[in-house]
């Protein structure tokens, strides 16, 4: 009977969790906080979801945009609750009038690379150009952080289906060769 538990458990939590996730809000955003913290996935996560914003801080500032309307559009496609939250508190502090690298090393969620970039744009007008370099930079880690998973992984997937193939192999012929020791000569 545990094992009935256990199983309406694991299915209550296999349909369940995703359509809270889904449906409500706070499950949004705890599902993109775990995101963020898990060990492989989370960094590569953030480098997307920072290329993304960078991308389109970049071109909107490069068009005449003003950096709070860029900013603005640059939190509705993050794709991110949490960092779209951050990019938020970090408007709302540049238009009291700190600084854009000040106002986003403020939030903490935010590498190093992005705030030195943030800074060197501000101090030489070329805010375009430095966020051009982020995305591009990132968008370079993404791929060759996939391409390493990927080399990784390859291997560890040729063994798992060379046990399976084998488990296979093994369940089918053995009982053709217990037949076959069976017959009387």
């Amino acid at each position: 009977s545990y094992w009935l538990v256990g199983l309406l458990l694991a299915l209550a939590l296999g349909v369940g969790l995703p359509l809270w996730v889904k449906k409500s809000e706070a499950g949004h955003e705890w599902w993109d906080n775990a995101q963020l913290r898990l060990p492989i996935i989370g960094p590569i996560v953030q480098k997307i979801v920072l290329s993304r914003f960078t991308n389109t801080l970049s071109m909107m500032y490069r068009s005449g945009v003003t950096v709070l309307d860029a900013l603005r559009a640059g939190e509705a496609v993050a794709g991110n609750r949490v960092i779209a939250r951050g990019i938020h508190r970090a408007a709302q502090q540049i238009s009291e009038g700190r600084g854009l690298s000040e106002s986003f090393q403020a939030q903490a969620l935010f590498p190093p690379l992005v705030i030195r970039m943030l800074r060197v744009g501000e101090t030489t007008g070329a805010l375009d150009e430095a966020l051009d370099n982020v995305t591009f930079f990132y968008n370079r880690e993404v791929l060759e952080s996939i391409e390493n998973g990927l080399r990784v992984l390859e291997p560890m997937l040729t063994a798992i289906l060379g046990i399976l193939l084998g488990g296979i192999l093994v369940s089918v012929l053995l009982p053709i060769y217990d037949l076959i020791g069976n017959l009387p000569l």
